[in-house]
Protein backbone atom coordinates (compact mmCIF):
# COMPACT_ATOMS: atom_id res chain seq x y z
CA UNK A 1 0.00 0.00 0.00
CA UNK A 2 1.61 3.34 -0.79
CA UNK A 3 1.88 5.96 1.38
CA UNK A 4 0.84 9.73 1.18
CA UNK A 5 2.56 11.49 -1.18
CA UNK A 6 5.50 14.10 1.05
CA UNK A 7 4.24 17.43 -0.66
CA UNK A 8 7.31 20.22 -1.24
CA UNK A 9 7.02 23.37 -2.96
CA UNK A 10 10.14 24.53 -5.47
CA UNK A 11 9.77 28.01 -6.91
CA UNK A 12 6.43 27.67 -8.55
CA UNK A 13 5.91 24.16 -8.71
CA UNK A 14 4.48 22.08 -5.70
CA UNK A 15 6.00 18.33 -6.67
CA UNK A 16 4.57 15.32 -4.74
CA UNK A 17 6.94 12.41 -4.20
CA UNK A 18 5.11 9.02 -3.62
CA UNK A 19 6.56 5.80 -2.40
CA UNK A 20 5.81 2.59 -0.51
CA UNK A 21 9.05 1.54 1.17
CA UNK A 22 9.96 2.65 4.81
CA UNK A 23 13.46 3.91 4.42
CA UNK A 24 12.80 5.91 1.26
CA UNK A 25 10.09 7.77 2.53
CA UNK A 26 11.85 8.40 5.29
CA UNK A 27 14.94 9.74 3.34
CA UNK A 28 12.46 12.47 0.90
CA UNK A 29 10.92 13.31 4.43
CA UNK A 30 13.92 14.76 5.49
CA UNK A 31 14.64 15.59 2.07
CA UNK A 32 11.90 17.45 1.32
CA UNK A 33 11.97 19.47 4.31
CA UNK A 34 14.78 21.43 3.35
CA UNK A 35 13.32 22.08 0.18
CA UNK A 36 10.41 24.46 2.27
CA UNK A 37 7.38 21.20 3.19
CA UNK A 38 3.68 22.29 1.51
CA UNK A 39 0.79 20.29 1.68
CA UNK A 40 -0.95 21.98 -1.42
CA UNK A 41 -1.85 19.96 -4.19
CA UNK A 42 0.50 18.80 -6.60
CA UNK A 43 1.30 20.23 -10.22
CA UNK A 44 3.77 17.34 -10.68
CA UNK A 45 3.60 14.27 -9.14
CA UNK A 46 6.57 11.74 -9.06
CA UNK A 47 6.37 8.33 -8.02
CA UNK A 48 9.82 5.91 -6.38
CA UNK A 49 9.64 2.61 -7.66
CA UNK A 50 11.74 -0.42 -6.39
CA UNK A 51 13.31 -2.76 -8.59
CA UNK A 52 10.16 -2.57 -11.02
CA UNK A 53 8.30 0.14 -12.99
CA UNK A 54 4.45 -0.10 -12.15
CA UNK A 55 1.85 -2.15 -14.25
CA UNK A 56 -0.21 -0.57 -17.04
CA UNK A 57 1.38 2.60 -17.37
CA UNK A 58 3.40 3.75 -20.12
CA UNK A 59 6.95 5.17 -19.03
CA UNK A 60 9.46 5.95 -21.30
CA UNK A 61 13.27 6.43 -20.28
CA UNK A 62 13.96 10.17 -19.82
CA UNK A 63 17.15 9.74 -21.61
CA UNK A 64 18.39 7.51 -24.30
CA UNK A 65 21.44 7.32 -22.89
CA UNK A 66 20.06 6.74 -18.86
CA UNK A 67 21.72 4.09 -17.25
CA UNK A 68 19.67 1.09 -16.80
CA UNK A 69 20.44 -2.02 -15.32
CA UNK A 70 20.59 -3.77 -11.62
CA UNK A 71 22.20 -0.95 -9.95
CA UNK A 72 21.76 2.57 -11.02
CA UNK A 73 18.56 4.49 -10.59
CA UNK A 74 17.11 6.25 -13.57
CA UNK A 75 13.88 8.76 -14.66
CA UNK A 76 11.05 7.89 -16.53
CA UNK A 77 8.28 9.83 -17.70
CA UNK A 78 4.78 9.35 -18.66
CA UNK A 79 4.15 11.36 -21.48
CA UNK A 80 0.08 11.19 -21.48
CA UNK A 81 -0.24 12.39 -17.82
CA UNK A 82 3.21 14.29 -17.17
CA UNK A 83 3.78 12.01 -14.58
CA UNK A 84 7.49 10.72 -13.48
CA UNK A 85 8.98 8.08 -12.35
CA UNK A 86 12.29 7.32 -10.50
CA UNK A 87 12.96 3.62 -10.82
CA UNK A 88 15.43 2.56 -7.62
CA UNK A 89 17.09 -1.05 -7.69
CA UNK A 90 17.26 -3.10 -4.61
CA UNK A 91 21.22 -2.72 -4.69
CA UNK A 92 20.90 0.67 -4.77
CA UNK A 93 18.88 1.68 -1.35
CA UNK A 94 21.96 0.90 0.97
CA UNK A 95 24.22 3.39 -1.09
CA UNK A 96 21.37 5.92 -1.79
CA UNK A 97 20.97 6.88 1.86
CA UNK A 98 24.26 7.78 2.29
CA UNK A 99 24.92 10.16 -1.06
CA UNK A 100 21.75 11.99 -1.88
CA UNK A 101 22.94 12.67 -4.96
CA UNK A 102 22.14 9.48 -6.37
CA UNK A 103 18.60 10.66 -7.07
CA UNK A 104 18.81 14.57 -6.76
CA UNK A 105 19.86 15.03 -9.92
CA UNK A 106 16.47 13.16 -11.42
CA UNK A 107 14.68 15.95 -9.71
CA UNK A 108 16.47 18.63 -11.13
CA UNK A 109 15.84 16.96 -14.29
CA UNK A 110 12.56 17.05 -13.53
CA UNK A 111 12.49 20.95 -12.43
CA UNK A 112 14.46 22.19 -15.27
CA UNK A 113 11.49 20.74 -17.59
CA UNK A 114 9.52 23.19 -15.90
CA UNK A 115 11.78 25.66 -16.03
CA UNK A 116 12.98 25.60 -12.85
CA UNK A 117 16.98 25.39 -11.51
CA UNK A 118 18.32 24.90 -8.46
CA UNK A 119 21.45 27.29 -7.63
CA UNK A 120 24.26 26.69 -4.99
CA UNK A 121 23.85 30.51 -4.16
CA UNK A 122 22.88 33.27 -1.72
CA UNK A 123 20.14 35.50 -2.27
CA UNK A 124 19.25 38.39 -0.50
CA UNK A 125 17.10 41.45 -1.12
CA UNK A 126 17.63 45.17 -0.78
CA UNK A 127 14.14 46.45 -1.09
CA UNK A 128 12.39 45.33 -3.98
CA UNK A 129 15.65 44.36 -5.32
CA UNK A 130 16.74 40.74 -5.58
CA UNK A 131 20.87 40.00 -5.29
CA UNK A 132 22.27 36.71 -6.62
CA UNK A 133 25.26 35.98 -5.39
CA UNK A 134 27.60 33.22 -6.10
CA UNK A 135 30.71 32.14 -4.36
CA UNK A 136 31.98 28.69 -3.61
CA UNK A 137 31.85 26.55 -0.88
CA UNK A 138 33.32 28.26 2.25
CA UNK A 139 34.03 31.35 0.66
CA UNK A 140 31.63 33.24 3.17
CA UNK A 141 27.86 33.75 1.39
CA UNK A 142 26.61 32.41 4.82
CA UNK A 143 28.08 34.84 6.57
CA UNK A 144 27.91 37.76 4.49
CA UNK A 145 24.26 36.91 5.12
CA UNK A 146 23.71 36.93 8.27
CA UNK A 147 25.68 40.56 8.53
CA UNK A 148 23.36 41.95 5.55
CA UNK A 149 19.97 40.73 8.07
CA UNK A 150 21.73 42.57 10.79
CA UNK A 151 21.52 45.97 8.72
CA UNK A 152 18.16 45.72 9.00
CA UNK A 153 17.59 43.65 5.16
CA UNK A 154 15.48 41.00 2.81
CA UNK A 155 16.96 37.95 3.26
CA UNK A 156 16.19 34.23 0.85
CA UNK A 157 18.62 31.61 1.82
CA UNK A 158 22.51 31.98 2.26
CA UNK A 159 23.17 28.98 0.54
CA UNK A 160 20.75 27.59 -2.07
CA UNK A 161 17.96 29.12 -4.11
CA UNK A 162 15.38 28.11 -7.22
CA UNK A 163 15.32 30.47 -9.93
CA UNK A 164 13.01 30.54 -12.16
CA UNK A 165 12.34 33.18 -15.00
CA UNK A 166 14.77 35.90 -13.41
CA UNK A 167 12.78 35.09 -10.28
CA UNK A 168 14.60 34.00 -6.91
CA UNK A 169 12.60 31.80 -4.73
CA UNK A 170 13.97 30.94 -0.81
CA UNK A 171 15.00 27.09 -0.26
CA UNK A 172 14.49 26.65 3.35
CA UNK A 173 18.60 26.49 5.04
CA UNK A 174 20.37 27.23 7.99
CA UNK A 175 19.18 30.62 8.71
CA UNK A 176 15.23 30.05 9.41
CA UNK A 177 12.49 32.69 10.87
CA UNK A 178 11.10 30.21 13.15
CA UNK A 179 14.26 28.99 15.22
CA UNK A 180 15.23 31.86 18.05
CA UNK A 181 18.62 30.06 17.39
CA UNK A 182 18.85 28.57 14.11
CA UNK A 183 21.86 26.99 13.70
CA UNK A 184 23.96 29.14 11.60
CA UNK A 185 28.05 28.47 12.73
CA UNK A 186 29.76 31.42 11.84
CA UNK A 187 33.25 31.86 10.31
CA UNK A 188 36.28 33.20 12.23
CA UNK A 189 36.57 36.80 13.39
CA UNK A 190 33.06 37.25 13.72
CA UNK A 191 31.22 39.79 16.18
CA UNK A 192 28.36 37.58 17.49
CA UNK A 193 28.26 36.30 21.05
CA UNK A 194 29.21 32.82 21.86
CA UNK A 195 26.61 30.00 22.90
CA UNK A 196 27.93 27.22 25.02
CA UNK A 197 24.84 25.70 24.81
CA UNK A 198 26.23 24.48 20.95
CA UNK A 199 29.60 23.59 20.99
CA UNK A 200 30.96 27.06 21.38
CA UNK A 201 30.12 28.11 17.27
CA UNK A 202 28.34 32.06 17.04
CA UNK A 203 24.42 31.48 16.55
CA UNK A 204 22.61 33.92 15.52
CA UNK A 205 19.03 35.01 17.09
CA UNK A 206 16.30 36.14 14.66
CA UNK A 207 13.80 37.17 17.40
CA UNK A 208 12.04 39.92 15.71
CA UNK A 209 13.23 39.85 12.44
CA UNK A 210 10.55 37.64 10.39
CA UNK A 211 9.22 40.44 8.46
CA UNK A 212 13.06 40.21 6.49
CA UNK A 213 12.59 37.36 5.12
CA UNK A 214 11.53 37.08 1.64
CA UNK A 215 9.31 34.14 -0.48
CA UNK A 216 10.23 35.42 -4.01
CA UNK A 217 11.76 38.54 -5.18
CA UNK A 218 13.48 39.23 -9.13
CA UNK A 219 17.29 39.47 -9.64
CA UNK A 220 18.50 42.91 -10.56
CA UNK A 221 22.06 42.44 -9.72
CA UNK A 222 24.37 39.64 -9.84
CA UNK A 223 27.52 39.58 -7.10
CA UNK A 224 30.36 37.50 -6.91
CA UNK A 225 32.33 36.49 -3.71
CA UNK A 226 35.96 36.91 -4.21
CA UNK A 227 38.67 36.49 -1.01
CA UNK A 228 41.06 39.45 -0.63
CA UNK A 229 44.10 40.27 1.91
CA UNK A 230 43.13 43.84 2.74
CA UNK A 231 41.14 45.32 5.92
CA UNK A 232 38.47 46.66 3.56
CA UNK A 233 36.46 45.00 1.28
CA UNK A 234 36.67 46.00 -2.38
CA UNK A 235 34.50 46.40 -4.99
CA UNK A 236 35.12 45.10 -8.77
CA UNK A 237 32.47 46.50 -11.50
CA UNK A 238 31.26 44.32 -14.58
CA UNK A 239 32.04 40.61 -13.56
CA UNK A 240 31.58 38.39 -16.34
CA UNK A 241 29.10 36.25 -16.19
CA UNK A 242 31.07 33.17 -17.26
CA UNK A 243 32.65 33.47 -13.82
CA UNK A 244 29.49 33.98 -12.20
CA UNK A 245 27.80 31.23 -13.86
CA UNK A 246 30.96 28.72 -12.78
CA UNK A 247 30.47 29.18 -8.68
CA UNK A 248 26.61 29.46 -9.49
CA UNK A 249 27.19 25.40 -11.09
CA UNK A 250 30.41 24.63 -8.17
CA UNK A 251 28.15 21.90 -6.04
CA UNK A 252 26.01 21.00 -9.32
CA UNK A 253 28.93 18.69 -10.62
CA UNK A 254 28.93 16.70 -7.76
CA UNK A 255 25.30 15.46 -8.10
CA UNK A 256 25.67 14.67 -11.92
CA UNK A 257 23.08 16.69 -13.21
CA UNK A 258 21.56 16.24 -16.25
CA UNK A 259 21.45 18.08 -19.78
CA UNK A 260 17.70 19.43 -19.21
CA UNK A 261 19.41 20.60 -15.91
CA UNK A 262 22.48 22.50 -17.79
CA UNK A 263 20.12 23.37 -20.51
CA UNK A 264 18.09 25.05 -18.24
CA UNK A 265 20.68 27.03 -16.51
CA UNK A 266 22.14 28.41 -19.53
CA UNK A 267 19.02 29.54 -20.51
CA UNK A 268 18.44 30.99 -17.09
CA UNK A 269 21.90 32.92 -16.96
CA UNK A 270 21.05 34.16 -20.34
CA UNK A 271 18.46 35.88 -19.11
CA UNK A 272 20.43 37.89 -16.63
CA UNK A 273 22.98 38.58 -18.95
CA UNK A 274 21.73 42.39 -18.92
CA UNK A 275 21.81 42.99 -15.19
CA UNK A 276 24.89 44.58 -13.46
CA UNK A 277 27.56 42.69 -11.72
CA UNK A 278 29.84 43.22 -9.95
CA UNK A 279 32.71 40.94 -7.83
CA UNK A 280 32.75 41.59 -3.90
CA UNK A 281 36.40 41.60 -2.67
CA UNK A 282 36.28 40.59 0.69
CA UNK A 283 37.37 42.29 3.60
CA UNK A 284 38.23 41.08 7.22
CA UNK A 285 35.00 42.21 8.56
CA UNK A 286 31.97 40.72 7.95
CA UNK A 287 29.69 43.77 8.66
CA UNK A 288 32.12 45.76 7.26
CA UNK A 289 31.73 43.53 3.34
CA UNK A 290 27.71 43.65 4.09
CA UNK A 291 27.44 47.51 4.63
CA UNK A 292 29.86 47.23 0.98
CA UNK A 293 27.37 45.76 -0.91
CA UNK A 294 24.60 47.96 0.83
CA UNK A 295 25.95 51.05 -0.06
CA UNK A 296 26.64 49.73 -3.66
CA UNK A 297 22.69 48.88 -3.67
CA UNK A 298 22.12 52.93 -2.37
CA UNK A 299 24.34 54.02 -5.23
CA UNK A 300 22.53 52.09 -7.93
CA UNK A 301 19.44 53.42 -6.74
CA UNK A 302 20.66 56.96 -7.26
CA UNK A 303 23.34 56.49 -10.62
CA UNK A 304 22.02 53.30 -12.58
CA UNK A 305 18.54 53.43 -11.75
CA UNK A 306 18.26 49.64 -12.04
CA UNK A 307 15.38 48.27 -13.44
Amino acid sequence: MKRKAVCFRAADHVIALETDRDDLFRYYQWKTRLLSADESSADIRVCIAINKLPQGIPYKAVNTNECVDDLHTSLWKNDSDGGFCILVPEESLHRMMDKSSMLAHHLLSILAEHGTVLLHSCGLAYGDKGILIAGYPGIGKSTLAVSWMQRGNGYLSDDTVWLSNGTMFPVESTIHPEKNKPGLPLGKGHTFNLDAGSDHKAHLDLTGSESQFVRKIPVRMLIALRRGNREEPEIQADMPLEYISHALVSTMKVMNVSRDYLGQFRTETAKLKSLPSYALILGKDTYRNAEKLENLLKEGDRDVQIE
